[in-house]
């Protein structure tokens, strides 16, 4: 992926009438790190556990007590309404601990300064 050599595409979501569905083009990961580009630039980096395709799931119709995607949805679908692309690049770490994965994802989001992340 575009400037994040380590990432490794894992799909992309398209907007199907109103709603964005997810188009995985990878095999699944059980644990690591993922990243969302709009248009080839980061905005969004996350950790997951218990596979990325489930957590991508999640992001087609998240509960309100799931607050980061009940958040990220809206921003996925305005941004397919606009016409720009959303990809999922994907960082495979099955060794990390949680902790290394939340410091990891913390780090790259200062990078970032996106409006994505809350701060």
């Amino acid at each position: 992926m575009t400037g994040l050599v380590e990432f490794e595409h894992f799909g992309a979501w398209e907007l199907s009438g109103k709603q964005h569905t997810f188009k995985r083009t990878a095999p699944d990961v059980a644990r690591g790190i993922y990243v969302l580009m709009v248009a080839g630039k980061a905005v969004y980096f996350g950790k997951f556990e218990g596979g990325l395709e489930s957590r991508m799931s999640v992001l087609k119709n998240p509960p309100p007590s799931q607050q980061t995607h009940y958040r990220l949805a809206p921003l996925i679908n305005s941004e397919l309404s606009e016409g720009r692309t959303v990809e999922v690049g994907v960082l495979d770490l099955p060794a990390w601990t949680r902790q290394e994965l939340k410091e990891r994802v913390s780090a790259l989001s200062q990078q970032l300064n996106s409006a994505w992340h809350l701060r």
